[in-house]
């Protein structure tokens, strides 16, 4: 009789722990899955979400709902996924890296670390960015226009419309040590126009504008390979630049997220960047995915921001 109870005392703990870790195994997730966009609607991080979210969805087999946040440069958003959800992994950002790599340097009070607290799955895409000048500009190439800005220092200017795209053209000034006026704009239309009547000579631009070879001369590319789409613009690296970062967006999570629900992220976001229709999708919007490791992305956060910190420093800008 007691080895009766005690054999199906053994069975009851031995069910009850196989349960257990069937709950556990099981856990996540267990409901939807919340996307923070911290920029509005219609953004470039609103259509990259939203062209990754189905598939991921469908492979975790939760529905994924995605919640704009805009407001402070992306700060709004960030420091909520950060700092007031749980770390459970059922909230997750899209964000654009710049943006987050600029807050440290730049931001006194930010109220979140950003390389701390807001840990990166994966970079999901990058897209080039150019340096890119007149077509009827007094050189030919990078290596003329530094030629010409140091035999003319203060007499070239150089435009932006965000302080993202200024860190950008200040740490290749910088590296070459060129006196190069900035010009700042309202907005990218206005600045395009400043470079088509000659108001500016250098800007940070895009495939869409270095489109226009009559009319824009593309200097060099972020990328380290050319892209393929213009294969005669070498790379910032080729020209020993820094280097300068594309527009890239990446899949961040709140720190100390468990690691089941992390790597149960991780795959499912690498599966939808695996998706043929993806790939042409982001062709079309002139992104390229990148969807490298978590280390990878996490050591592209921290260039990035440091990066940025040397050219504020430089540039004596103080935290605002």
């Amino acid at each position: 009789m007691r080895i009766g109870l005690k054999f199906a005392a053994m069975l009851l703990a031995g069910s009850a722990a196989a349960l257990m870790q069937g709950a556990w195994g099981q856990e996540f997730p267990s409901k939807v899955i919340r996307v923070v966009v911290p920029n509005p609607i219609g953004s470039t991080a609103d259509v990259v979400a939203r062209l990754i979210v189905p598939e991921m969805s469908r492979v975790l087999g939760q529905p994924m709902v995605i919640e704009p946040k805009p407001g402070g440069d992306q700060r709004i958003g960030a420091e909520y996924v950060a700092k007031q959800v749980p770390a459970d992994g059922h909230t997750v950002a899209v964000i654009a890296i710049a943006n987050l790599a600029s807050i440290p340097a730049l931001v006194k009070n930010p109220g979140f670390d950003p390389l701390r607290d807001l840990t990166p799955v994966t970079t999901l895409v990058a897209g080039r960015i150019y340096l890119g000048s007149p077509l009827q500009s007094p050189w030919k190439n990078f290596g003329e226009m530094v030629a010409y800005a140091k035999a003319n220092p203060g007499k070239l200017n150089y435009g932006s419309t965000a302080v993202s795209t200024r860190l950008r053209i200040e740490a290749i000034l910088q590296d070459r040590e060129l006196n190069v006026v900035y010009i700042p704009y309202p907005t990218t239309g206005a600045e395009e126009q400043g470079l088509y009547q000659g108001h500016i000579q250098l800007m940070i631009t895009s495939d869409r504008m270095v489109s226009q070879r009559d009319r824009v001369l593309a200097l060099a590319v972020s990328g380290r390979e050319r892209s393929p789409r213009f294969p005669d613009v070498p790379t910032y690296l080729e020209l020993g630049l820094p280097p300068v970062p594309g527009a890239e967006y990446s899949l961040n999570v709140p720190a100390g997220t468990p690691k089941a629900a992390f790597d149960k992220l991780y795959a499912a976001v690498s599966r939808a960047l695996q998706q043929p229709e993806l790939k042409a999708q982001m062709t079309k919007l002139a992104f390229e995915i990148v969807n490298d490791t978590p280390e990878a992305a996490a050591r592209n956060l921290a260039e990035q921001a440091k990066l940025v910190a040397d050219v504020v420093q430089r540039l004596g800008l103080r935290p605002q």
